[in-house]
């Protein structure tokens, strides 16, 4: 509908154009002298417009999206393969995928707080190396920020009996040192909603900018 108005204004810009030289000047032919050169002058800048218009729209734009789609595809696979082994404190464990939906088996550590083993840090700035790209789209960034640690809070062994355990496969536990992320309590259920949260953001802007919606996370 908005094509059809412009089409109309455009349309009527040109009559006014071509109408009011003969409405102001005595002569007819220097009028029509008049409207031709200015109907000639508005055509050579609506054609100027179009091009800007297509470029931007088939040139730079395209490009940009397109390095953004692949940041974002990027930040989606190194997610999908992320994964934690929680140490509960009455010695179960669970292992733990962002992407995998496993209600039954994770509904049980909701209540759970949590420390994390110092080796979080390192591991989920790497996990996270693309969200720091002028490419990533705010939104999904901002939300990769709620799971980033500015700051590990040492706690001491006594506190530890309180807190779940968040470590990594292949972790020796008698030379592991665990804190608070950002100074704050977090809990089991609170922790996996952020990562549902990044996905969420992520499947939406996939979805609105380029219409994927089916993709093979949860494996």
């Amino acid at each position: 509908m908005k094509k059809e108005i412009w089409i109309i204004l455009v349309v009527l810009v040109m009559i006014l154009i071509f109408i009011l030289p003969f409405q102001l000047a005595n002569d007819q032919q220097k009028a029509i002298s008049i409207s031709t050169g200015l109907i000639s002058g508005i055509c050579s800048l609506i054609t100027l417009v179009i091009a800007f218009l297509l470029f931007d729209k088939y040139g730079l734009k395209k490009d940009f999206v397109k390095t953004q789609t692949e940041i974002v595809l990027a930040q989606l696979e190194a997610i999908r393969t992320t994964r934690f082994l929680i140490l509960a404190k009455d010695k179960s464990f669970l292992q733990f995928y962002p992407t995998k939906y496993r209600l039954d088996s994770y509904e049980r550590f909701y209540s759970e707080k949590l420390i994390f083993n110092r080796k979080y840090w390192e591991y989920t700035n790497q996990v996270f190396r693309f969200s720091s790209s002028i490419y990533m789209p705010k939104e999904i960034a901002s939300r990769i920020d709620k799971l980033k640690p500015s700051l590990m809070e040492h706690i001491s062994a006594t506190e530890m009996d309180f807190y779940s355990k968040v470590t990594f496969w292949g972790e020796d536990e008698t030379d592991s040192i665990y804190g608070r992320v950002n100074g704050e309590d977090i809990t089991f259920q609170e922790f996996y909603t952020n990562w549902l949260d990044i996905l969420g953001e992520i499947n939406k802007w996939l979805k609105d900018k380029i219409s994927i919606d089916e993709l093979n996370v949860e494996s």
